[in-house]
């Protein structure tokens, strides 16, 4: 008879048991770490987001305040052109460097990113040189490009910046600093606010130099970082245990192209309700309104960065995905329902500091807005396990049917019911599309 050890496991089998205990230990170990890099990743982008919106806000209350509503409505158009044009020349590569810059090996990662400024800088030479050239034919607004060629020639530049410092952040995200990012956006947060009152009566477009002029100093040291320490041969996660199998160039490519005409779409589809607002209801009516989608906007971001988070991670370790995936359901998509409980009980609240007449009329359809974070929640959660795949007609459709549904929704409800009008069609294209893949996802979430 085998003698026998005081837990009752014969001895001579003693070391596969330990060995066992220790391979359950290791993967626990593991399990518990990705789950804290996404966790940190996603409350670090979360209070990113925070942090940048907050300050932003102060930077325009403090625009308004030292600078003529001429200067500052001129100014404005100019920061809010080149962050679209930015957005569409980056040729969605944020998501792209997102995805894949984690699978790569050391020593093409900085390469990578190198080809990614390059090519967003290019687009953005010929998009920003369009844009000066053709904008002032289109409306007076933007008459005085024509006039100025150096203020046109510091919009190129400006959007080729603005390119380059969006890509770092992707770049940086991918590489689990997203602690960097916080730092760095803070600080170009606080830099802007405070060169506004320096700029006051030294330029003629001071708000627009205010927002423009932190990247020139931020992107060397930014940059010298990222390339030295983070994307060198000991920098970032160790990725050769974890590539994608199956992938190849072809299928690649093809997601890359799919994956941004979807954001474009998505582009689109934000900025054009408040026009749909605008050209149906006037200038007064589009303000109440802008303001509620706006801030609805900036807490969409929040759970966006959640997802971005399990990007990261997923693409590091495929195998976890679905179990990643339950971490965000659970430590995140949670929290999605009492905020938009709170935003529809104290929407009043929330728009009294732009003011009464605010409050009065755009609590309506803040309330309507709000109704749409949990289904942009679970569209979000969808395409992150879409863009793991490498899949990007699932994310293409659900773009299209929002931008289709919300848009024409718009102009055919904004006449009738007013912002509330315009308000729904945006809940009833988000929903519908929440409402085709909630079946998806919950059986996703099912095979454990």
């Amino acid at each position: 008879m085998n003698p026998v050890d005081q837990q009752g496991a014969p001895t001579q089998f003693a070391p596969l048991v330990q060995g066992r205990a220790d391979r359950r230990a290791v993967r626990r170990r593991i399990r518990l770490r990705g789950e804290d890099q996404l966790t940190k990743g996603a409350v670090n982008l979360m209070a990113n987001t925070a942090v940048t919106g907050l300050l932003g806000v102060v930077f325009w209350a403090a625009a308004a305040r030292l600078y003529s509503a001429a200067q500052v409505g001129r100014d404005s158009a100019l920061i809010n052109a080149m962050l679209m044009l930015s957005a569409i020349c980056q040729l969605n590569l944020i998501d792209s460097l997102i995805r894949f810059l984690p699978t790569l090996a050391h020593r093409r990662r900085a390469r990578a990113v190198a080809l990614a400024y390059a090519a967003g800088s290019v687009a953005a030479v010929f998009g920003g040189g369009a844009f000066v050239l053709l904008a002032p034919g289109v409306t007076q607004r933007l008459h005085f490009l024509r006039s100025d060629s150096s203020l046109a020639m510091v919009f190129v530049l400006a959007t080729v910046l603005w390119g380059v410092f969006n890509l770092q952040d992707a770049a940086l995200t991918a590489m689990r600093r997203t602690s960097w990012v916080l730092a760095e956006n803070s600080a170009f947060s606080l830099a802007k606010v405070a060169a506004l009152p320096l700029l006051v009566g030294l330029i003629g477009h001071g708000v627009y130099v205010a927002w423009i002029l932190p990247p020139l100093f931020l992107i060397p040291i930014v940059n010298w970082l990222l390339f030295t320490r983070v994307l060198g041969r000991d920098g970032g996660p160790e990725p050769e245990a974890n590539r994608d199998r199956g992938l190849v160039l072809g299928s690649v490519l093809r997601f890359l192209a799919q994956d941004y005409v979807s954001h474009v779409l998505r582009i689109a589809s934000f900025g054009l309700i408040p026009l749909i607002v605008l050209a149906r209801l006037g200038d007064s009516a589009s303000a109440y309104f802008s303001i509620p989608f706006a801030l609805i906007v900036a807490l969409d971001l929040l759970f966006h960065n959640v997802t971005t988070s399990l990007t990261v991670e997923g693409a590091l370790d495929m195998q976890r995905v679905r179990e990643l995936t339950h971490t965000v359901v659970r430590r995140f998509l949670i929290w999605q329902v009492p905020l938009t409980a709170l935003v529809v009980l104290a929407a009043p609240l929330l728009l009294l500091p732009f003011g009464s007449a605010y409050a009065r009329l755009g609590a309506g359809p803040l309330r309507i807005l709000a109704l749409t974070l949990l289904p942009r929640s679970a569209i979000y959660l969808l395409q992150a396990l879409a863009r793991l795949r490498a899949r990007g007609l699932p994310i293409i459709l659900s773009e299209a049917t929002i931008f289709i549904v919300s848009a024409g929704g718009a102009i055919a409800l904004a006449r009738g019911l007013g912002l509330d009008g315009a308000a729904l069609a945006w809940l009833i294209g988000n929903g519908g599309v929440a409402l085709v893949i909630l079946p998806w996802l919950v059986r996703y979430l099912r095979r454990a």
